[in-house]
Formats: C-alpha cells, sequence, structure tokens
C-alpha cells in the first residue's frame, strides 16, 4: 500500500509540471496546417518535429531532475502536448 501511494504521487507530481500550452508554441499539426504543406512532405515535416519534440522533452525532463516513472509518463504527456 505504501508503495501504492508512492508510486501516485510521483506519477501526480511530474503530470502537474507545466508543459508548453499551445498558446507557447504552436503545435506540429498546426505548424503544418499554417505552411501548408502538402501531402508528399507532410510525412517528413512530422516525423521531425515529432523528433525534435521528444527531444525538447527528454531535455526538460533532465532538467527537473525526473526519474522513472514519473520521467517517461512526463515525457509522453509533454510530446502529445507539442505535436498536437
Amino acid at each position: 500500500m505504501k508503495h501504492a501511494f508512492l508510486y501516485l504521487s510521483v506519477i501526480a507530481m511530474a503530470l502537474s509540471f507545466p508543459t508548453p500550452s499551445p498558446a507557447q508554441q504552436s503545435t506540429c499539426k498546426l505548424q503544418s496546417v499554417e505552411k501548408k504543406i502538402a501531402a508528399p512532405a507532410m510525412t517528413a515535416f512530422m516525423q521531425k518535429c515529432e523528433n525534435e519534440a521528444e527531444a525538447a522533452c527528454e531535455r526538460t525532463a533532465t532538467d527537473r531532475n525526473l526519474v522513472e516513472p514519473a520521467r517517461s509518463l512526463f515525457i509522453r504527456a509533454c510530446i502529445r502536448a507539442l505535436v498536437g
């Protein structure tokens, strides 16, 4: 029971960290619409954007000294927020 509480508290703490909001940074999907990227180039653009989002989220998790499992949860939520 004690381990479950600790696990849930770590998850809650990780999720409470703010991730960039759409107002602060447009998502990959919004950027592709704004730039009017055609279908053939869309895949390459989205892959590049997702890779950049993952790297940014990894850096943020490292800067915040997050440890597992909070780190993985934070990175997943951060990538979803940046990709859109």
